[in-house]
């Protein structure tokens, strides 16, 4: 009995050896955490579409509005051709001299800054031959011109006796045969693409190298009332106009050259072309060009200025 017990113990130790060795003998499992690799989406960004030559427009309009500072140079050309066979469809693509057989003309050349929005300067001359215009005809007028807010400084009097007035600009604006350009530069400049947008056919020209700078030609033609409202911008051609009476004007247009990443404006031409009641043409030119954006420049106002409320006090008419 005892040897059957110790037989069974045997037995049964050899099985749970038998069990343990089946466990060792079978195959070992390593848990391996996969991770699934994330997917790179690329998100392509959306070609962005030029402006629209209104939209570039419109982006100088505002531009032009918030610049600290510029440097600009006007050269505005006027003549008046005596030969009535000239077909004044041609006008609009020719520069002065106008063919003609006796021209009458004046050019004005110079070149200001402007400042903080309220103070500027300009300097230019003024040459003008014919009898139509009686203010400096055959002669050369010079002016040097400050403005701060609406006092504007006006170097006059005498050839040898110059010397600084200042006088208020409403009275300027309200003179009707003033030479003087208190409203012109910049001013002239922004209200030109107000008028643009507001009363102007606009068309895109492409974009064109002007000095060594891609710019957008973006050109605005006026009709109507908005070709009326560009002569009233024509300064430098105001007191002129008022030589001639029932003269017609024919065509008018302004061209912008537009940097599209700033929309400020570094060139600008304007045309207008009348035509007077007896068939002889005229034609008005008028460009800017604009640079140094927002450099730093010094205007210097005159101190002492002499209190003046009439331009005779300043230029006074020469004695015979």
């Amino acid at each position: 009995m005892k040897m059957i017990a110790h037989l069974c113990r045997i037995l049964c130790l050899l099985f749970l050896l038998s069990l343990l060795a089946a466990c060792n003998n079978s195959p070992s499992i390593n848990t391996t955490t996969i991770t699934q690799p994330t997917a790179t989406i690329t998100t392509k960004e959306p070609t962005q579409q030029p402006l629209s030559a209104k939209q570039l427009l419109e982006k100088s309009q505002q531009a032009m509005k918030d610049i600290h500072s510029v440097h600009f140079t006007l050269d505005a050309k006027h003549q008046i051709s005596n030969n009535q066979t000239t077909p004044t469809a041609s006008l609009l693509q020719t520069l002065l001299p106008m063919p003609g057989t006796s021209n009458y003309n004046m050019w004005s050349q110079g070149q200001g800054d402007e400042t903080d929005g309220t103070i500027s300067q300009i300097t230019l001359q003024e040459k003008s031959d014919g009898k139509l215009f009686q203010a400096h005809s055959g002669a050369t007028f010079s002016l040097n011109q400050r403005i701060q807010g609406d006092s504007v400084y006006i170097l006059g009097g005498l050839y040898n006796h110059e010397k600084w007035y200042v006088i208020d600009k409403k009275i300027l604006q309200q003179t009707p045969s003033t030479q003087v350009y208190a409203v012109a530069g910049i001013a002239q400049v922004r209200s030109l693409l107000d008028l643009a947008l507001q009363k102007g056919q606009i068309s895109d020209k492409g974009k064109e190298n002007i000095s060594d700078r891609l710019l957008r030609h973006i050109k605005v033609s006026f009709t109507g009332e908005g070709l009326a409202a560009l002569q009233d911008l024509d300064v430098e051609n105001k007191s002129s106009r008022q030589e001639y009476n029932n003269a017609q004007t024919t065509a008018g247009s302004t061209d912008f050259w537009i940097d599209e990443d700033t929309g400020y404006v570094y060139q600008l031409s304007n045309l207008i072309t009348t035509t007077l009641s007896n068939g002889i043409p005229i034609q008005q030119t008028l460009k800017f060009k604009c640079q140094n954006f927002n450099q730093s420049i010094r205007i210097d106002i005159p101190v002492n200025a002499i209190p003046a409320s009439d331009l005779s006090q300043i230029y006074p008419p020469a004695r015979g």
